[in-house]
């Protein structure tokens, strides 16, 4: 690890290059749930990588896995598009699950009013 931490000081990240992806995903792997978090706040990892490991550590990480969560659902409604839609939504319900009622409340009013004209996905939240 100390290598690939050593790697990551001197890489460059660019807009296809996440250097962090690899000592993440090694992490998280090893189900090193502490570090993978402090390496993937401090280094650039692939969002892919990030929800992989905001799934992984749920049980242990759940508040870092909702910012994780909820930029990625943000991401799929502004694409649009019913398969998108529908990932949300189920994405909306798991993190349903890892929130107080007063937070998710929260969540999905703001939600409703950025997304509300999106009448398909509106439909799916229902």
């Amino acid at each position: 690890m100390k290598f690939l931490e050593g790697h990551l000081a001197r890489a460059k990240g660019g807009p296809w290059y996440n250097p962090g992806s690899l000592l993440v995903s090694i992490l998280t792997e090893e189900k090193a749930f502490d570090g993978a978090w402090a390496a993937a706040k401090r280094w650039k990892v692939s969002p892919q990588v990030e929800y992989a490991l905001a799934r992984a550590s749920e049980a242990t990480h759940s508040q870092d896995g909702l910012a994780v969560y909820a930029e990625r659902v943000d991401r799929l409604a502004n694409s649009g598009g019913n398969q998108a839609y529908a990932e949300a939504a189920a994405l909306i319900g798991r993190m349903a699950m890892l929130q107080s009622g007063a937070k998710r409340a929260s969540f999905l009013a703001a939600f409703k009013l950025r997304f509300g004209r999106e009448r398909n996905l509106m439909k799916l939240l229902e």
